[in-house]
């Protein structure tokens, strides 16, 4: 198991606290690998299971949650610094979403709008398992829309997010139009 103690000092002023990370010794499966991911820091604390094809990638995506995570028990405390510091970062090769461009044509409009529609890939949330964001940005007088979808797993937390996209795309259009991708 390998693990790192890493100061967090709050921005608040309130004293620094330890937060551990754990990664244990990556276990072969019948047909894959897998490690265990904590993060203890009291209320925030959280651990997952990874899994992976070989013992490299389990190792691999083991740690690409970590950063997030510490950053968003840093965002949820006001602020503050880590020691030694995380920086966020996706994948090598792999963006942190999923994106459709879509047209949207108005009612009685002769030029389309743009709209973008993301769904981030899951990543751990410290009250509800696992989350992924759905997006919705560029519809004509109407805020953009933001919210993060949870599950129990991250299958659950997207399937959650791929079945919502829809729900919403519908209630963003409320005065009629039509959507259409290439």
């Amino acid at each position: 198991m390998e693990q790192l103690d890493v100061t967090f000092t709050p921005a608040n002023g309130a004293p620094p606290r330890t937060i551990t990370v754990r990664i244990g010794t990556p276990v072969r499966g019948e047909r894959s690998w897998t490690a265990r991911v904590e993060v203890l820091a009291g209320d925030d604390s959280h651990a997952w299971t990874c899994q992976g094809t070989d013992w490299a990638q389990v190792l691999e995506l083991s740690t690409w949650n970590i950063p997030s995570y510490l950053h968003g028990i840093v965002d949820r405390a006001g602020g503050g610094t880590l020691e030694p510091p995380f920086y966020e970062r996706e994948p090598r090769g792999k963006k942190a979403y999923m994106e459709r461009q879509l047209d949207y044509m108005p009612p009685g409009a002769t030029q389309s709008v743009p709209v973008r529609l993301r769904i981030g890939l899951p990543v751990p949330h410290p009250e509800y398992d696992w989350e992924s964001t759905l997006t919705i940005e560029g519809f004509p007088d109407r805020a953009d829309y933001s919210k993060g979808m949870t599950g129990a797993d991250p299958m659950l937390a997207l399937s959650y997010a791929l079945a919502i996209a829809p729900l919403h795309l519908r209630l963003m259009m409320k005065r009629g139009g039509r959507l259409t991708w290439d």
